[in-house]
């Protein structure tokens, strides 16, 4: 395949201060030289690693949409969760290596244990732990309404891997955040409360997402179809007070569209970037100490540093839309209603890059 080289010119690195000009290498037809755009107008980011989402991988393959939604939204890199249950059926070793072959953004797969029909989870897993070390999220995704739930966290810790725990309400958030015995990762603070109990737990982890941080539309917060739901403005604010001290990681969540698809779960992957630009000028946040939380602190949490490649998104940050219901129900949009600033110019990744 031929490629070009389109060079970005003169681009703000706003995390150092300083400028530089950026090859993106596209695919094209063959080229005497480059292409060269100015880019003195764009800032350069490291690429977004999404380390908490949901895509149809095993049942309905890698769509079109599974690559176009994380470019939207700067994520260079996506966990998306296959659920036990359907990859029982699979061999181990080859959905890693299909997962190795997928690039801008790079899907890794992290295995996710539905909370119904668990009773063999611990027993393939004691067969099945060595593949899952290459090309893997080295971690496993619980959620405490299972029966089995301590039966299945033993075997996760026995099997060298991490627990990801989505606690169902504060009742099962109280005894899960007292449980020692292995590494522990909560997900879903949404709320200084939440992430102070979470925080109880010695050297465990904690994860939020944008839309428990971000100011919604009136009104639209009580309609979205998600778990845990979104709480009100009080808890959002008393979660952005801890955000810097409690909150290791930033994810979406988020789980694709799929037609005919009736349960709870949010498609905003496409929005990342943009509304993370929107919360920092909204509540002065610092860029240096949020960007951490969305590309080194997933590679950390989840023993991933081995599977990410060095990428940049360019984006032009003077941009700004409005969200309509781009990704269908207004109910699994949290944006919907919002102008959010910033989108994505191009991103690249040594070898390969998109212009957008």
């Amino acid at each position: 395949m031929n490629t070009r080289e389109v060079v970005f010119t003169n681009v703000y690195h706003p995390l150092t201060g300083g400028h530089a000009d950026i090859t993106v290498p596209v695919s094209s037809p063959a080229a005497a030289g480059p292409s060269r755009i100015d880019g003195s107008n764009f800032w350069a980011l490291p690429g977004i690693y999404d380390g908490d989402a949901h895509i149809p991988l095993l049942s309905q393959g890698l769509r079109h949409q599974e690559s176009h939604s994380p470019r939207l939204g700067g994520v260079t890199h996506v966990n998306t969760a296959l659920q036990w249950q359907e990859l029982r059926y699979f061999d181990v070793a080859e959905v890693g290596e299909y997962c190795a072959s997928t690039r801008l953004p790079r899907y890794i797969p992290t295995l996710s244990v539905e909370p119904e029909d668990t009773d063999g989870f611990a027993a393939w897993l004691g067969d099945n732990a060595e593949a899952l070390q290459k090309n893997w999220a080295r971690v496993c995704k619980l959620y405490s309404p299972d029966p089995n739930f301590m039966r299945n966290i033993e075997a996760v810790w026995e099997a060298g891997l991490t627990a990801v725990v989505y606690s169902w309400d504060d009742d099962d958030l109280a005894w899960v955040a007292d449980l020692r015995g292995g590494p522990l990762h909560h997900r879903h603070a949404r709320s200084r409360a939440t992430a102070e109990l979470m925080r109880t737990t010695p050297a465990a982890t904690i994860q939020t997402s944008p839309h428990y941080l971000l100011s919604l539309a009136e009104g639209h917060a009580e309609g979205l179809h998600v778990l845990p739901p979104v709480p009100g403005e009080d808890a959002r604010t008393s979660l952005l007070e801890v955000l810097d001290s409690h909150i290791d990681m930033i994810a979406t969540d988020d789980n694709a569209p799929v037609h005919g698809a009736t349960g709870p779960g949010l498609s905003s992957q496409r929005y990342l970037l943009s509304v993370l630009m929107t919360l920092v000028k909204a509540e002065s946040l610092a860029l240096n100490s949020l960007w951490p939380k969305l590309t080194t602190a997933p590679a950390e949490i989840f023993g991933t540093a081995d599977l990410v490649e060095e990428s940049t998104i360019i984006v032009d940050p003077t941009t700004s839309r409005e969200v309509g219901t781009e990704t269908g129900e207004g109910r699994r949009n949290p944006y919907v209603g919002l102008r959010l600033s910033g989108a994505v110019v191009a991103m690249t990744t040594p070898g390969q890059g998109i212009v957008l």
